[in-house]
């Protein structure tokens, strides 16, 4: 049968089109806001880190002067917002800060050899490995307390990442970090009596979850064989 046209799908014309929209929504600072349609939206840590990946997946390399000037942004804001908001820059000590612009600087990982980007890097490192659950993983910010799938998430893919180009010493650190991580959210797959499926919720108690549960497998299909495995009864 021939292929049927689908109105939802864009043209390279489209695309490009959005392309440009992307690269023209980058703010003077050198980020990008959660809100592009908003012409004086904030810019934040999350919205950059995300438009870094869409322009690495489109091609921009590592020296292109806008992802230059996006990770810079990264670095240098991470350790600014990461603070009670009575402090200059502060935006509270939430997890997604750190985790968000250790994941974006690492979609480049010549980063770490970049000395103005090397603060930051660090910066998100020290801050993950002091704030963690004692079981593992990460809250929405440290007084929180429980397991935050979506921060722990990216938090795990960034320390993955980074790992991998760290001395040995980092290394073994960052893996015990994400290791930690993957065991508390597998500690935390759920059952409904008599039913194989597993699933995760948001909240502990809460309903299962289909975005909890997703979240929950893209971060375990990394780990070892026993995280793995777990992602088999979903």
């Amino acid at each position: 049968m021939p292929r049927q046209y689908d109105p939802h799908m864009s043209t390279f014309s489209d695309r490009f089109t959005a392309l440009e929209l992307l690269l023209g929504a980058r703010k003077s600072n050198g980020g990008w806001p959660q809100k592009l349609a908003m012409d004086k939206a904030p810019t934040t840590i999350v919205a950059t880190a995300q438009a870094l990946e869409i322009l690495r997946i489109r091609g921009l390399e590592y020296e292109d002067s806008q992802i230059q000037e996006g990770l810079r942004y990264l670095a240098e804001q991470v350790c600014k917002q990461t603070q009670p908001v009575s402090r200059p820059g502060g935006r509270g000590e939430w997890t997604r800060f750190p985790a968000y612009a250790l994941w974006g600087l690492m979609r480049y990982p010549a980063s770490r050899h970049n000395e103005t980007l090397k603060p930051g890097i660090v910066f998100c490192y020290k801050w993950l490995r002091a704030n963690r659950l004692l079981a593992g993983g990460w809250s929405q910010s440290p007084e929180a307390g429980q397991l935050w799938l979506p921060g722990t998430m990216v938090a795990v893919h960034a320390l993955d990442r980074l790992g991998v180009y760290s001395n040995s010493t980092m290394a073994q650190q960052t893996q015990d970090l994400v290791d930690s991580a993957r065991d508390h959210i597998v500690e935390n797959a759920q059952r409904k009596n008599g039913d194989r499926q597993q699933f995760w919720t948001q909240t502990l108690g809460g309903e299962p979850c289909p975005g909890a549960t997703s979240m929950a497998i893209l971060t375990l299909a990394r780990g070892s064989d026993k995280h793995r495995g777990c992602t088999c009864g979903h």
